[in-house]
């Protein structure tokens, strides 16, 4: 009788024994199950993720080849306007020169109507005196 009461504590505690390993092995269960719940989830993100690092890769090759045209647009422009200083630098040298010549040929002018101012009052004056 005793080594009944022997094996039957024995067998309840191996009992007690396999009832704690089987809560073992429910939780570490039930660990792995949240942790593969996690690994999809981490793994739906990734996928996510490397959709959006592709379309952004595609749009900055986009805006690289935007930039390349705006570089190169920049530069047309720039020598267009470099080109369009010198022409004005030019063309501002061609109106003080017409400027001065206009000036010259005014003062010429001015002369010669006071010349004829003067000759028309002597041609007056001599008249006067011939008609006397």
């Amino acid at each position: 009788m005793d080594r009944n009461k022997a094996l039957d504590f024995d067998m309840n505690k191996t009992l007690a024994h396999i009832a704690d390993m089987e809560k073992l092995v429910e939780q570490r269960s039930f660990e792995i199950r949240n942790r593969q719940v996690q690994l999809d989830d981490c793994e739906k993100e990734l996928a996510r993720l490397k959709d959006i690092n592709t379309s952004t890769s595609v749009e900055i090759g986009a805006l690289r080849k935007d930039v390349d045209r705006v570089s190169t647009d920049c530069y047309d422009l720039r020598k267009h306007i470099e080109g369009t200083e010198a022409r004005n630098a030019d063309l501002a040298a061609n109106v003080r020169s017409a400027d001065i010549s206009i000036r010259d040929k005014e003062e010429n002018l001015y002369a010669v109507k006071r010349d004829v101012e003067a000759m028309t009052h002597t041609n007056g004056n001599l008249r006067a005196d011939l008609n006397d």
